[in-house]
């Protein structure tokens, strides 16, 4: 095989890049630990090369009709398939498939968060309790009311009629901010300098839209309630009536901390909080710009690590926890799934996969250590 790389790289680099390459051209089977650990001791510059090797029809092996390559050299276990993108050449009738530039982004980050726990990236952060098993609409809709189950727990969310519900990417991400800050200050109130602040926070641009969107899903969040019924995985009945989200929002032209700004939680959504907020990287939220994707992380990382045995999901009831903005169940199990798949490429030590009938799940080990193994946070509420 070769490569087209700068000259300057030298002969030490291009050598040891050639043995990269030839390992993972050899290896067909190769899992995506073994691939990105690889790739994470590559130089910048080699890296570039490799992404040309990425791009070869020559791993596109056993592409199906639908543009889907098995596994492979693409690295994940055996029930795994990726998405590939056809693209005709300039001036050329030859046809080849490729990564997509979403799916590149994805293995260089994953590359990064495998080399560096959480834990010591210091990049833990929180998600609400039952949010992490039932989910927030993906977009903007005209209902007032949302539900969602899972097993035997169902949530609804009721909105206030002059705000509409909350939604999309930018409503997990601000529960996330307003949550762990929260958790780590063990206080309610977040201090809030300005809109344009909290953007910043969230990583997004500053803009004038950006600031609306925001501060309008505030709003939805301080007008919305929930309704929480069923069984803990104890059996004890769970039963949580009138429970807001946001208590008020506060925030004024002013940029000083001191003049009052702030968002506070409801006391009773933040001591639920507090219990047993489900703890999620935030290297890989940034990653997972659709709103399916961050629901199926969040979901995932907690349900893998209490999963003892392989367990099967049928895929009408996965479907109905997480919904879908399709309206058939052909599509909306197509576009399931190739969240599923965005999701394994940067977490690939998920055991997640499935076939036309289920969804399987298989005991992972989880990516975020835990105190005694427990997934959850066990915070003191202050009086």
């Amino acid at each position: 095989m070769h490569c087209s790389i700068s000259s300057r790289l030298g002969k030490e680099a291009i050598l040891a890049m050639n043995e990269q390459i030839l390992a993972m051209n050899e290896q067909k089977n190769i899992n995506v630990t073994q691939m990105l650990e690889m790739h994470s001791e590559l130089t910048d510059a080699q890296k570039t090369a490799m992404k040309q090797v990425l791009s070869d029809e020559e791993y596109a092996a056993s592409i199906g009709d639908d543009n889907i390559a098995s596994y492979s050299f693409f690295g994940f276990d055996d029930e795994a398939r990726i998405g590939l993108e056809e693209i005709q050449e300039h001036n050329s009738d030859q046809r080849k498939f490729i990564l997509t530039r979403r799916q590149k982004k994805l293995i260089e980050a994953a590359s990064v968060i495998q080399d560096v726990s959480a834990n010591d990236a210091k990049t833990i952060v929180y998600y609400p309790p039952y949010l992490s098993k039932t989910t927030l609409p993906f977009r903007k809709t005209d209902e007032m009311t949302f539900k969602r189950t899972n097993g035997s727990i169902e949530m609804s969310i009721v909105a206030h009629p002059d705000y509409g519900l909350p939604y999309g990417i930018v409503a997990r991400r601000l529960l996330v901010y307003l949550v762990s800050y929260a958790i780590k200050n063990k206080a309610n109130a977040i201090p809030v300098v300005s809109i344009r602040d909290l953007l910043r926070e969230l990583g997004m641009d500053t803009g004038g839209h950006n600031s609306s969107l925001v501060y309008d899903m505030l709003k939805r969040l301080a007008g919305s309630t929930l309704f929480i019924t069923g069984n803990d995985k104890e059996g004890e009945e769970i039963n949580i009536n009138r429970c807001g989200i946001i208590e008020t929002v506060s925030i004024n032209k002013s940029r000083k901390l001191n003049s009052g700004n702030h968002v506070t939680l409801d006391p009773k959504f933040y001591e639920l909080c507090c219990i047993s907020a489900s703890p999620i990287d935030n290297r890989v939220i940034e990653q997972l710009t659709a709103p399916l994707e961050f629901d199926l992380y969040v979901f995932l990382l907690v349900r893998l690590i209490s999963v003892k045995k392989l367990t099967r999901i049928k895929w009408e009831d996965f479907i109905g926890q997480f919904g879908s903005s399709n309206k058939t169940a052909k599509s909306a199990k197509q576009e399931i799934k190739a969240a599923i798949e965005h999701v394994k490429i940067v977490q690939p030590k998920m055991k997640v996969s499935y076939d036309n009938d289920i969804v399987i799940l298989k005991p992972s080990v989880s990516a975020i250590k835990t105190r005694k193994g427990r997934y959850a946070t066990r915070v003191k509420v202050e009086s």
